[in-house]
């Protein structure tokens, strides 16, 4: 077995670092503050969402959630409630902000897709669904999809919890057999394509669709090079499929209709930077070898 050392420190990496560490400070009292004073008071506002930090601290997530949906409606509301709460659903997603994020920006010339799932084995409807929540929530405070109107971390937060839930989409349809791998070849027992419609179901098609377009316009709103090779291979991807029926610009399931779920699972099948399947080698989605039939 080689012997690895560690990453090699560059901006990009120093930036993940800054951000993750961030949200750490922010969400996770007992790593950089002492506790609220509000602590001592019970059945409070500020009780609760001290108890809920501590929790995610703990990394349980079930108890964070329990308590900040004990919040006043009004109060869940408050921005930085809203940024614990996501990470409370990311957390239970089974995301590791960090380990993704360099994950991303370590493999510039790894697909996309590939990339995504190897980070998610073991993953369940149920995660993809905690990666939904964390998506929807951090989206509320863009309620337009403007997302210059979120702070640059925090579009950050969101391309990666978009990224997440795409990961967890294909660690569950794509990675039955839970190595990391998509199951291309007939030795597993269900082989993964996606064209079809029964080992990847429409709804969780339409989902990638709209995390690649979140993600992608989250990252251009923060000006943050993070996974800027990627997101250029899915913009360039986007630009192949051209403005006629592009799921590109997608914000929701509901605006995808059948053309443009079949460029979804085009794209998912393509054998290029981005995707997961073997359409042909070194084919993409501007090709026919790699359109779903």
């Amino acid at each position: 077995m080689k012997t690895q050392t560690g990453p090699k420190s560059t901006p990009i990496s120093r930036r993940i670092t800054a951000i993750g560490l961030s949200f750490m400070c922010a969400l996770l009292p007992s790593a950089c503050k002492n506790a609220f004073e509000e602590a001592s008071i019970k059945n409070t506002n500020e009780a609760y969402l001290f108890d809920a930090k501590r929790a995610i601290d703990s990394q349980n997530y079930d108890l964070a959630l329990e308590k900040l949906l004990a919040l006043t409606p009004e109060f869940q509301q408050r921005r930085d409630v809203v940024g614990t709460t996501a990470s409370a659903y990311a957390g239970r997603c089974g995301l590791n902000f960090l380990k993704l994020a360099q994950a991303i920006t370590d493999h510039p010339n790894d697909k996309l897709f590939a990339t995504l799932l190897s980070q998610f084995r073991y993953a369940t409807t149920g995660k993809i669904a905690d990666c939904k929540s964390a998506e929807t929530t951090l989206r509320s405070l863009a309620p337009d999809n403007v997302f210059t109107s979120l702070t640059p971390d925090e579009n950050v937060f969101l391309a990666i919890v978009s990224f997440a839930k795409i990961g967890a989409i294909l660690g569950t349809y794509a990675d039955v057999n839970d190595d990391g791998i998509a199951d291309l070849i007939p030795a597993h027992t269900i082989t993964f394509n996606a064209c079809n419609t029964t080992i990847l179901p429409e709804e969780m098609a339409k989902e990638i669709g709209v995390s690649m377009n979140v993600a992608v316009q989250a990252l251009t709103a923060s000006g943050s090079d993070i996974a800027g090779d990627s997101i250029s291979n899915v913009s360039d991807a986007c630009d192949a499929i051209g403005s006629s029926s592009n799921f590109c610009s997608a914000y929701s399931t509901a605006e995808i209709d059948d053309t443009m779920l079949h460029l979804v699972r085009s794209l998912i099948w393509s054998d290029d930077v981005v995707g997961v399947g073997t359409c042909g080698s070194g084919t993409n989605i501007s090709t026919p070898a790699c359109l779903c039939p």
